[in-house]
C-alpha cells in the first residue's frame, strides 16, 4: 500500500506546479471529473473482500502478526494483486448446479453444520434435495 501512496505523491509533485501556473489546465482537469464515465467507479475499484473469507490464509498472503490467524487475534492482511485475483476472479458453476461443499469452498465460505447431508447438490431453481418449496 505504501508503494501506491508514494506513486500518488510523486505524481502530485509533478502535476501541482503545472496546475498552479495554468488556470486553463486546472479548469479542463476539473471539468473532466464531471464527465459521465468519471462519475462511475471503474470495475476494478469495485472490490469487496469479506474478512471471514476462508481463502485468506497465511499460505495465500502475509498476515501480521505471524500467528494471528491461529490465535484468532486482531491482525493485518496484506492484500496484493495476486490475492485479489484469487478472491475476485469469476467462478463458474456448471449448469444444473453442483456439490454444495465444493461450491462453498471455491467461494471461500464455511458452511454451518445442519441436518442436511454433507454432499447435497445445489441446483438452480429447485429446492435442495429432501426439502419442499414452501
Amino acid at each position: 500500500m505504501e508503494d501506491v501512496r508514494e506513486a500518488i505523491l510523486r505524481a502530485w509533485e509533478t502535476v501541482r506546479p503545472i496546475l498552479e501556473k495554468d488556470e486553463n489546465e486546472l479548469a479542463q482537469r476539473l471539468a473532466r471529473r464531471r464527465q459521465k464515465e468519471m462519475l462511475k467507479p471503474p470495475r476494478e475499484a469495485c472490490v469487496a473482500i469479506r474478512a471471514c473469507d476462508q481463502r485468506i490464509t497465511s499460505e495465500a498472503t502475509r498476515i501480521e502478526p505471524l500467528r494471528a490467524e491461529r490465535l484468532q487475534v486482531e491482525h493485518r492482511v496484506v492484500i496484493d494483486a495476486r490475492l485479489l485475483y484469487r478472491l475476485c476472479r469469476p467462478k463458474w458453476i456448471e449448469p444444473g448446479g453442483g456439490d454444495v461443499l465444493e461450491i462453498a469452498e471455491r467461494l471461500g465460505l464455511r458452511l454451518m453444520r445442519s441436518g442436511r447431508p454433507s454432499h447435497t447438490r445445489c441446483t438452480k431453481g429447485a429446492p435442495p434435495s429432501g426439502t419442499s418449496a414452501a
